[in-house]
């Protein structure tokens, strides 16, 4: 019997033009594969094959099969084999492939008999590609089996094998796969905007900060996509804690605890938010899936954060490794408590939906023609409110709406009513009975309530959240802009080694009478300022090498008395408040002297900026203890909990807006004026704070002064006494040093300077030539290694491991134009490691050099 198939696109509300699937000229001198990263599109639609069971593919407009997952026995064994059936097949493809549009996707069922479904990726108004999904049935038609009997009779399919793989064909709702389409319709927007992206970045000339930046951005854009999913994706062990390696950023929202809480079970393990009722049942459903190799469906309650329960559903798998070893469950969870409490809702009494919401961690309020029925404590407590002022006659909720956002929310209310609002999530500014303003995030929908419709509200206090984004941004720049800066820094520490190196070595070549040495000394002066804009930069960036101990902060704040005094001016009276119970801490003394000289300077313009007579012109420098606790590095992004030491810079000066106070730590962002700042100070404060591992507030507002906090990690180690060692020229040596640096100009400076001071030199331009010139002259023959740290190929630290073990007690000196995580993670040099940072002066490498050698093996 001939089965009729009707063809029955299906269309998002989006729709375009047809895309072209013929490229022209130069336009269309590229292929899908070429754009697009198709080995990992590949394991990703595999794990989200793993969690869905819907077969996909994606074809170019060559044939090419780029990524396949799922494909059914029944096409890929049979249908695809015998010439018959594949006819059909290809009819299949050409009758989807005339009817695909940008912005849409074909839903068509084969002569025989499976529904195939396809979306083009389209670039640029190309058809590059096709994502296809198919070899399944819905679950609402009537199964037939009759009709593959008869194929498998026609085509002279072995009965059996084709009877089981039509048996184990993925059978769908249309809901489900039309919810999925809608994401594959994105994953296909995002796909041709990667390819574009990537077009675009072909056809230009970009440098390399720009190019990472894109890549971050495309990342983003993937994380976002599949963060967007409602619910928690997951991965976990098969213990009974049902341990989490990872979660996805839902898990908020569904448990009430946030990722770093789940992960590893440092906060709750997820097995103890299980229901009590529940959890041996979990277990055991999920043992018997494993044993049989086959996805896990669950639905059980949860206990999130705050009180009372959620019934969630599950679908998960086991990931074996090719030895058929369990590794790790992954899958996926979300919150179906909605649909379990729909139909109870209506059989249930009032007083239990009372008990219900007043369980809640959120303010819901149930409002019945214009009066508020039902509040819970939470509601109460947020505003501030008792039960009988909401209950009493002429209580209007728009009260608690700031005046900003009454129209806004009386605009959403009649929507809502007349059943227009789609969108039923959206936040607002509320105030309290006291005026105090908060965030809200308000959840509107209908229930049906005595003879009618009330409209039930669930607010959410999000004021401390949006805080917490905002302090991410926030990190997120600084972060960004400290790469770009010490990328920059390195580069230009390599020019300014050349150009201090050469000028140094021409004032040691020439007498002093010589008029060209008094040129050298001014280009000389200029690098050293230079200098000192890097290593801001550096700071900023948390790629200064600092060598950390143990120090006293009061005595080396009071050291600096004397110096700040002469920075400042005798106009501006400076004091110190130094508690004696500071406690000591790991840092830099040089550090520190930097962080209290750039906060002098901005707190001493601050104050020249008063323009009152007999205004105070006063600077504060304090110290103290402070315990960071949970609450506080909750509101505070990158800081530690525990005992920390305090410095405290305070100034009477002009004060700052918020928009301001916001920017200053900005690299170059400055409010002085042109020619009188660089705008670094402040980042360089920044950048040193961050590298170790500290926090950084600042206080201010217009003619109120400005006051700026810095939380320091406490110590219990012991303060040491460290003799400096004496400031004297090094004599020359006779021994070999081999010199392995990949910029020629600093290579070369480097080679002439060592040879002037009497030392043997053999150079090389890689980590690969300075192996074949040490296997060349053999164990013995080189004294020290002087490398630079990172290089293309073999970078420092593997060339040192590598010679070392040729020649062990190999002397090493490591160069860079900034500081390498593996050397100095976090900044402070690592004990036993030498390290010299460009750029470097001629009688630094020789001193340091000098040092080494007669150091004892």
């Amino acid at each position: 019997m001939e089965e009729k198939h009707t063809p029955s696109p299906a269309s998002l509300p989006q729709q375009g033009p047809q895309p072209s699937t013929a490229p022209s000229g130069a336009e269309g001198d590229f292929t899908f594969s070429e754009l697009v990263d198709t080995a990992s599109l590949q394991q990703m639609m595999d794990r989200f094959y793993r969690l869905t069971g819907l077969p996909i593919g994606i074809i170019d407009t060559q044939d090419r099969i780029l990524v396949a997952t799922g494909w059914q026995e029944l096409c890929t064994r049979f249908h695809r084999t015998n010439p018959e059936t594949c006819k059909r097949c290809i009819e299949s493809d050409h009758y989807i492939a005339k009817h695909l549009s940008e912005g849409r996707y074909v839903e068509y069922r084969c002569q025989n008999g499976l529904w195939e479904l396809a979306q083009p990726i389209v670039i640029e108004g190309l058809h590059v590609a096709t994502i296809f999904l198919g070899q399944f049935l819905f679950e609402d038609e009537e199964p037939d089996e009759g009709f593959f009997e008869n194929q498998a009779l026609e085509f002279g399919f072995e009965r059996e094998a084709y009877l089981k793989a039509y048996r184990d064909l993925p059978v769908f709702s249309r809901h489900k796969v039309h919810e999925l389409m809608g994401f594959y319709m994105q994953l296909a927007g995002f796909l041709s905007a990667q390819g574009l992206a990537t077009r675009r970045l072909r056809q230009e000339v970009i440098s390399r900060t720009q190019a990472e930046r894109a890549l971050s951005e495309r990342e983003r854009e993937l994380l976002t996509l599949l963060g967007n999913l409602p619910g928690m994706a997951y991965r976990c062990r098969n213990d009974l804690d049902w341990t989490m390696e990872f979660v996805s950023h839902g898990c908020l929202e569904l448990t009430g605890y946030g990722a770093h809480e789940l992960q590893q079970s440092q906060g709750v393990p997820y097995a103890g938010l299980i229901h009590p009722d529940d959890r041996q049942g979990v277990w055991d459903a999920v043992q018997a899936s494993l044993e049989r190799r086959e996805h896990f469906l669950l639905e059980y309650r949860i206990l999130p954060r705050g009180g009372g329960e959620k019934w969630v559903w599950e679908k998960g798998c086991g990931v074996f490794a090719p030895d058929g070893e369990l590794t790790s469950l992954e899958g996926f969870i979300i919150d179906i408590t909605a649909q379990r409490l729909f139909g109870e809702t209506l059989r249930e009494s009032e007083e239990k939906y009372r008990r219900l919401i007043q369980s809640s961690t959120d303010a819901i309020f149930l409002l019945y023609r214009g009066r508020l029925e039902v509040v819970n404590d939470t509601f109460l407590k947020l505003f501030g409110l008792s039960e009988e002022e909401v209950r009493a006659p002429g209580f209007d909720l728009l009260e608690l709406c700031a005046p900003a956002s009454r129209d806004f929310i009386r605009e959403r209310f009649n929507r809502l009513e007349q059943g227009e609002a789609k969108e039923t999530r959206y936040e607002f500014t509320a105030l309290t009975r006291k005026g105090q303003a908060l965030e809200i995030e308000a959840s509107l929908s209908f229930l049906r309530y005595k003879d009618g419709l009330a409209v039930q509200g669930i607010l959410r206090d999000v004021t401390e959240r949006q805080h917490l984004e905002r302090q991410l941004v926030q990190a997120q720049k600084m972060e960004s802009i400290g790469t770009l800066a010490g990328g920059i820094a390195h580069d230009f520490n390599n020019i300014l080694t050349v150009i201090n190196g050469h000028a140094e070595l021409a004032l040691k070549k020439n007498p002093p009478e010589n008029p060209c040495c008094r040129d050298m000394q001014a280009i000389l002066q200029a690098g050293r300022r230079a200098e000192a804009l890097t290593r801001q930069l550096l700071a900023f960036s948390r790629r200064q090498a600092s060598e950390a101990r143990v120090v006293v902060l009061n005595d080396l704040i009071a050291a600096t008395d004397k110096l700040l005094k002469r920075l400042i001016g005798e106009d501006i009276a400076i004091e110190m408040a130094l508690d004696p119970d500071t406690p000591p801490v790991r840092a830099d003394p040089g550090q520190i002297e930097q962080i209290l000289m750039n906060l002098a300077v901005n707190a001493r313009d601050a104050i020249h900026d008063l323009h009152e007579p007999g205004a105070e012109r006063r600077i504060t420098v304090a110290t103290g203890q402070a315990l960071l606790d949970d609450a506080f590095v909750s509101r505070h992004m990158e800081s530690l909990p525990g005992p920390h030491a305090l410095i405290t810079v305070s100034d009477t000066g002009v004060g700052m807006a918020p928009e301001i106070v916001d920017q200053i730590f900005d690299p170059f962002f400055t409010t002085k004026a042109r020619g009188k700042g660089t705008g670094l100070g402040l980042s360089t404060v920044y950048g040193i704070v961050k590298q170790n591992a500290g926090s950084i507030a600042v206080t201010s507002a217009p003619g109120e002064g400005t006051s700026i906090r810095i939380y320091w990690p406490a110590t219990r180690e012991q303060v040491r006494a460290d003799s400096e060692p004496p400031d004297t020229t090094p004599a020359a040596g006779g021994e070999t040093v081999l010199v392995v640096e990949d910029d020629e100009a600093v290579r070369a400076f480097t080679v002439s300077a060592l040879e002037q001071l009497g030392y043997r030199v053999l150079e090389a331009a890689s980590g690969e030539e300075a192996l074949a010139l040490f296997e060349k002259t053999g164990p013995g023959a080189v004294d020290l290694l002087l490398t630079d740290l990172i290089m293309p190929g073999i970078d420092g630290l593997e060339l040192a491991a590598r010679l070392s073990d040729w020649q062990p007690g190999l002397k090493v000196l490591y160069a860079s134009g900034y500081t390498n995580h593996q050397i100095v993670p976090g900044g402070p040099i690592r004990p036993g490691i030498n390290f010299i940072q460009k750029p470097f002066s001629l009688q630094a490498l020789a001193q340091r050099i000098r040092t080494i050698l007669d150091a004892r093996a």
